[in-house]
């Protein structure tokens, strides 16, 4: 961590989620956590636990309609005992729900345990409920532990989620314990990325069933989606500054390889036998 660049991509968490050692750094003391350290160390669990984790987000002010679509087609649709929903209020507050189908509770936790809030994630809660459970379903508001400080809520979350399934996580939250908990937290990401590149680079590009490919590619897949819309000197130029890197990404006949998820045309790119080799080397019109 001490010799890497501050921008250096961590691997291992997925398409469409950037995370670099900038974003680590909020595991000191006192410091807020970021987004993304908290959406990548419940990647981790969802990975090592086998459980459902939707994007993070902020509940929709809309009422009756909280809850994005997206997410509850996912509760819909899996067949995990435990789902995971990390809510931010106001921009400043993390909280959480559970959805444990074997017990078919959900739980609402709130660090601070303030009833506005508590209330609020009763009605997200219940839209859960209503749209994508059964009506057996019960809600149960958790109201410890309590945060004392002004700055750990996304902490308190993240131990919220963790001690159901490490018990070794504790109990100890005085200032020194909690302080403890955020290197856990770190050396946990840090460790499932470096496991993750392991794998990556255990299989040579080229010779895999296509995985191992898929993750080389996220480290270009913003270049070549500019490129795919741009189609233009600019974005040839572009594409030609990080050439090597690329060709890395592609086998020799220049094809995608595994699963790139993003889109051209409202369609997969799996969708198309696309070649990259001309994007290299044309002269390309610069009105095009």
């Amino acid at each position: 961590m001490l010799e890497a660049w501050p921008f250096e991509r961590l691997p291992g968490f997925g398409f469409g989620f950037e995370l670099d050692w900038t974003h680590l750094y909020c595991a000191r003391n006192g410091a807020w956590f970021l987004d993304n350290f908290i959406h990548a160390f419940m990647i981790v669990q969802a990975d090592k636990y086998h459980t459902l984790l939707p994007s993070l987000h902020t509940p929709s002010t809309k009422k009756g309609n909280r809850v994005p679509p997206s997410t509850l087609s996912l509760l819909t649709g899996t067949t995990e005992d435990l789902f995971f929903l990390p809510l931010n209020i106001n921009n400043n507050h993390w909280t959480c729900i559970l959805v444990d189908r074997s017990s078919q509770t959900l739980y609402c936790y709130d660090s601070f345990d303030k009833r506005s809030n508590q209330n609020l994630l009763a009605k997200v809660a219940e839209e859960l409920k209503r749209k994508s459970l059964l009506e057996s379903f019960q809600i149960v508001a958790v109201h410890s532990p309590i945060q004392k400080d002004s700055d750990n809520c996304g902490l308190f979350i993240c131990l919220f989620v963790w001690r159901r399934f490490f018990k070794e996580a504790g109990s100890d939250n005085t200032a020194t314990g909690l302080q403890r908990r955020r290197w856990d937290l770190l050396r946990t990401i840090v460790s499932f990325s470096d496991t993750s590149k392991a794998k990556e680079t255990a299989t040579p590009y080229g010779h895999d069933d296509g995985t191992a490919s898929a993750a080389a590619i996220q480290t270009a897949e913003g270049v070549v989606a500019f490129v795919l819309e741009q189609k233009s000197r600019l974005a040839v130029e572009l594409l030609q500054t990080c050439a090597n890197e690329v060709r890395e990404q592609f086998d020799s006949g220049g094809c995608v390889r595994g699963s790139f998820l993003s889109s051209f045309d409202g369609q997969s790119l799996l969708d198309y036998p696309i070649k990259f080799s001309f994007l290299l080397d044309t002269k390309t019109d610069p009105d095009a």
